[in-house]
């Protein structure tokens, strides 16, 4: 089933196996709808994915998935609150709000043991970005850039056009570095396959 939002996900090594979540910008047509669809985030992990924004006040996705805890499957209903800001350029932005810590956050984590996906502070997890992975890495530098260029995140889509009060010589350069990371990225998708066991970002 085509992935009705613009919604990423990655899967990296911290002191095992910790999946992430992340949020991004929710298409026109998911609006004031119920959207469901199965999402495979490894081989042997399936999170059944419910977005429900017919009520603002109420916009939540609910998550079922099998945990790992004490080597038991168990599967886990999750339901987790969703609120939005405006953009400067136009738009929305959407955040999760984490269970535990009940801030504003793009994106959630489940580490081995957990039961439920929470915020980094919510589960008290080091630093990431210096335990990233490479190809991580250089993920989140795009995503960064592409936010930077007034764009929202989604650095395999589109480049953004200049924003209003941009300098052409900063959009430029920030643009060319972009495009820098981007080759990188492709670089290392060819170059070793077995190291990019993350799901392509939508």
């Amino acid at each position: 089933m085509p992935t009705p939002h613009k919604f990423s996900a990655a899967t990296f090594a911290l002191k095992g196996q910790i999946y992430a979540i992340r949020i991004g910008r929710m298409k026109a047509g998911v609006i004031g709808k119920v959207t469901r669809y199965n999402w495979d985030i490894s081989p042997s992990v399936r999170i059944t994915v419910t977005i429900d924004l017919r009520r603002e006040e109420d916009s939540h996705f609910l998550l079922k998935y099998p945990t790992r805890e004490h080597g038991k499957k168990e599967i886990v209903s999750q339901r987790i609150m969703l609120t939005w800001r405006k953009l400067h350029f136009g738009g929305r932005r959407w955040y999760f709000i984490c269970p535990s810590t009940g801030k504003n956050v793009g994106n959630l984590y489940l580490p081995d043991g957990a039961r439920e996906f929470l915020s980094q502070n919510g589960h008290k997890l080091p630093y990431l970005s210096t335990r990233l992975p490479k190809w991580a890495r250089k993920h989140k530098a795009a995503e960064r850039l592409h936010r930077l260029l007034g764009g929202n995140g989604d650095w395999r889509t589109y480049m953004p056009r200049r924003p209003k009060g941009m300098k052409i010589k900063t959009y430029r350069r920030l643009g060319n570095k972009l495009r820098g990371i981007v080759n990188q990225i492709r670089a290392l998708e060819y170059a070793d396959q077995g190291d990019l066991d993350a799901p392509e970002p939508i």
